[in-house]
């Protein structure tokens, strides 16, 4: 599916927050939830790859072009998989550090727990869903998506892999104030909010909320959360 076009100057000049697109790749503004879609946010992209003419070439775990407490909100979707273990909590080190007091991360990546009784089956290429990228299959969440993988985008492999309970404690030792996790049953991923001290006008569950109402993959199902009180 080819991306969806930038936003105009005159949109970009309107908006009055910044959003941090942490591996943006090939995706816009347009092609998030439309929790973004309000008018009064600035995406800026940052992805390693220069193909995807990304507005700052940078590695989620060093990020050292982007200044402390520069967004109000960062989104990492379907990333923090692609660094190894001991990188994770520099990389939600680099994520608290350019936010903004009171600003909020989200992450989405793939739950490992989910794909268990298709691994313990033992078919490991059959279809759980399909994507826009083709059939999904637990050889996909447990090693990266294999057309990208053949194509020669080797840093699509996946390095390490994560289940609630664990990316929980993650948020909570990388010293989020407020912080929660969901389960997205029907795409097997995970969806987590961490908002940096102090906490102001937004809640981590009522943004979380608000991105499963505007994502618009099907993916309405009875929350299963663990969240930080």
């Amino acid at each position: 599916m080819p991306a969806s076009p930038a936003p105009s100057a005159a949109e970009a000049a309107a908006a009055t927050r910044t959003l941090l697109h942490v591996g943006a790749g090939q995706k816009y503004l347009a092609d998030l939830p439309s929790l973004f879609h309000d008018g009064t946010w600035r995406e800026i992209r940052l992805d390693m790859a220069t193909s995807v003419k990304p507005d700052i070439v940078a590695s989620m775990t060093d990020m050292r072009e982007v200044p402390d407490d520069f967004a109000d909100a960062l989104l990492s979707s379907h990333n923090i998989e692609h660094v190894y273990w001991h990188e994770v909590p520099k990389a939600l080190g680099e994520f608290k550090r350019v936010i903004k007091p009171g600003g909020f991360v989200c992450i989405y990546c793939p739950d490992i727990q989910l794909i268990g009784e298709k691994v313990s089956e033992g078919d490991l290429l059959a279809t759980i869903y399909d994507s826009p990228s083709g059939p999904i299959t637990p050889m996909d969440f447990l090693y990266g998506l294999r057309p990208s993988l053949a194509s020669g985008a080797h840093s699509m492999a996946h390095k390490c892999a994560f289940a609630q309970p664990m990316l929980f404690d993650l948020l909570k030792q990388a010293g989020f104030a407020r912080f929660t996790v969901r389960r997205l049953y029907r795409v097997r991923e995970l969806l987590a909010v961490a908002i940096k001290a102090p906490v102001g006008q937004f809640t981590a569950k009522a943004v979380l909320d608000r991105l499963v109402e505007t994502d618009r993959r099907p993916i309405q199902t009875p929350p299963d959360e663990v969240q930080a009180e």
